[in-house]
């Protein structure tokens, strides 16, 4: 039985790909944590304040704390919430418009410097004292 080499080379071709698709599918668990960062690789343990993580491509094993996960997606698609994220209340003033009249706020000064012999947080702390004093006179 003669089958044609391209039917043949089709075959091999599609089978290679589908084995490849097969073996890079290997799908993983990603943990959500409250400010904001993911974390991709296997959650191997879920304990009462902790719970056991392992990282993709590595083998040591990470105890993450409960109050510091958002939610887990598993690998199966599953959502596991851990802790519900505080609802913020935006856009309400704390103090009333009347409160904040006059007032200002002096925002903390950083200062840069390629010079190793100034010391960098005392001059901005003289900087942010400096421009508290100009609007005191």
């Amino acid at each position: 039985m003669n089958l044609p080499k391209s039917i043949i080379t089709f075959a091999i071709i599609t089978l290679n790909l589908i084995a490849s698709n097969i073996f890079a599918q290997e799908k993983i668990d990603v943990v959500y944590m409250i400010n904001g960062e993911t974390k991709e690789g296997k959650v191997t343990g879920i304990h009462e304040t902790s719970i056991d993580f392992v990282y993709t491509g590595e083998d040591l094993t990470y105890e993450l704390k409960k109050s510091n996960i958002q939610k887990i997606v598993f690998a199966s698609g599953r959502t596991q919430i851990i802790t519900q994220p505080t609802e913020q209340i935006l856009n309400t003033p704390t103090s009333t418009a009347a409160e904040r009249k006059n007032k200002l706020a002096v925002l903390p000064f950083t200062m840069v410097s390629n010079d190793q012999g100034l010391m960098s947080e005392a001059m901005s702390g003289q900087i942010q004292h400096a421009a508290i004093n100009s609007f005191k006179e």
